[in-house]
């Protein structure tokens, strides 16, 4: 109870956070209940479609979980791992939605499919651009960083391995899933909330599948890539559907990035797998001397490998540091 009502008050902190800033808008809140206002209906009529995505993810945890052999620590390694893999998904894929989704829903109210697409091209290249050395990251190291952050007290080997494994399966949807949550916003900013539940319960099914099939020979880590592959075949998906609907992809643009990304990848893993049989040590603070070895040398490689094929976020990152030096000085 302590854990959820800090969770709790620290969305009230955030909440009260924004005040001062919103006093000094004009808007002004008034309590004027009106169940027919249009706005009113609107959002009651989008949050049914809302409300059976959310319906369908919670069944969809309720099958896995019992998958997972409720008492065998199954349960326990899958949702600690799924902590883990929320993390690069939270720090990158939401940030990149925080700045382009205003400007979607900006695109659509002024009119704008061109715009639109560029913008969702954008937010697309950047996602894939990031999450994917992200999910090497964890399918490599995902060992070192479970025994790093967990393995200690009663948290024994045995279930570092559990959990490491279960964050391994996760791994290998990240960018899929990361670029599956960014696409839904393009649904939304047309105010559609019906497709994305339908391509949800699509996903939801095909991981439900996919974890029937393969848990008994694979365990925890057969259900974490079971939520994997479904979320990569459900973001192929949602893109397609996206591009259908609205012309919303520039192919062009995505295609471009391809061979970059394919390059930085293998280089990366190449420099990852020697630093893991260089540098590798049993105990907890020794996983972290691992770490703080392998992420930096890895996303230096990535980094510069994309570089070397003149990537344009690259050459974006370089002109707002020059511009912020030039400003500086």
């Amino acid at each position: 109870m302590l854990l959820t009502l800090s969770a709790t008050s620290g969305i009230v902190v955030m909440a009260l956070a924004l005040y001062p800033a919103i006093r000094r808008t004009d808007f002004t809140f008034r309590f004027t209940p009106s169940m027919k206002h249009p706005a009113v209906r609107s959002m009651l009529q989008l949050s049914l479609w809302t409300f059976g995505y959310v319906v369908t993810n919670q069944v969809a945890l309720i099958v896995v979980k019992n998958l997972a052999e409720p008492g065998s620590g199954n349960q326990d390694a899958y949702a600690k791992a799924f902590i883990f893999f929320m993390l690069p998904h939270s720090l990158l894929t939401l940030s990149i939605a925080t700045t382009f989704v205003p400007e979607l829903v900006r695109k659509v109210k002024n009119a704008d499919p061109t715009g639109f697409a560029q913008w969702l091209t954008k937010g697309l290249r950047w996602i894939v651009l990031l999450t994917v050395p992200a999910s090497l990251g964890i399918i490599i190291l995902g060992q070192p960083i479970v025994s790093a952050m967990l393995q200690y007290g009663n948290f024994t080997a045995d279930a570092a391995d559990n959990t490491a494994r279960a964050l391994q399966g996760f791994g290998v949807g990240l960018a899929g899933f990361s670029v599956y949550i960014f696409s839904l916003r393009a649904f939304f900013a047309h105010e559609d909330t019906r497709t994305p539940f339908f391509i949800n319960l699509v996903q939801n099914i095909i991981n439900i599948v996919l974890a029937l099939i393969i848990v008994d020979r694979h365990g925890v880590f057969g259900l974490a890539l079971a939520f994997g592959i479904s979320y990569l075949i459900a973001a192929a998906i949602v893109v397609v559907v996206i591009h259908m609907r609205y012309s919303a992809i520039q192919w062009h643009h995505i295609y471009t990035l391809l061979t970059p990304i394919a390059s930085a990848t293998c280089a990366m893993s190449l420099v990852l797998w020697q630093v893991e049989q260089f540098v590798t040590w049993d105990s907890s603070s020794g996983h972290i001397g691992e770490l703080l070895i392998s992420i930096p040398t890895g996303a230096l490689t990535y980094a510069a490998t994309l570089w070397l094929f003149k990537n344009e976020e690259c050459r974006t990152i370089q002109r707002i540091i020059t511009n912020r030096r030039a400003r500086s000085n």
